[in-house]
């Protein structure tokens, strides 16, 4: 993210692609999925980022949950497993994450928007 850093302001929405959903229905999907590392969470705690977006199934390992902690605690939310990030032509778009209306959840699956020409 570096050549964006100058770019991410607090309430950024940040979408990190990697096309990794092309790999499904392989089960290397869930199984090698890539991985944000713990420093660049921390890094994006101290920017104050709103939203973080990837096309992996989760962002941590099962036995650790230090990175959902933290991004959590840092008032980040998560929308993991998108699809078709690679679509977006633009550097910047408007991303709207429309999530089920869950009694007591903590969770929801999300009709996630990128619009392109409200930015």
């Amino acid at each position: 993210l570096s050549p964006y850093a100058d770019k991410i302001q607090p309430g950024s929405r940040i979408l990190l692609r990697t096309d990794w959903y092309k790999v499904l229905p392989d089960r290397r999907y869930f199984k090698e999925q890539p991985r944000i590392s713990y420093e660049l969470a921390l890094w994006l705690v101290e920017k104050k980022i709103s939203i973080l977006g990837l096309e992996t199934p989760t962002i941590n390992p099962v036995d650790n949950k230090k990175l959902h902690q933290t991004l959590l605690s840092g008032g980040i939310i998560l929308v993991e497993a998108l699809a078709h990030l690679d679509e977006i032509k633009r550097d910047k778009v408007f991303f709207i994450a429309l999530p089920l209306k869950i009694m007591n959840g903590d969770g929801s699956p999300v009709r996630a928007v990128a619009i392109e020409d409200l930015t």
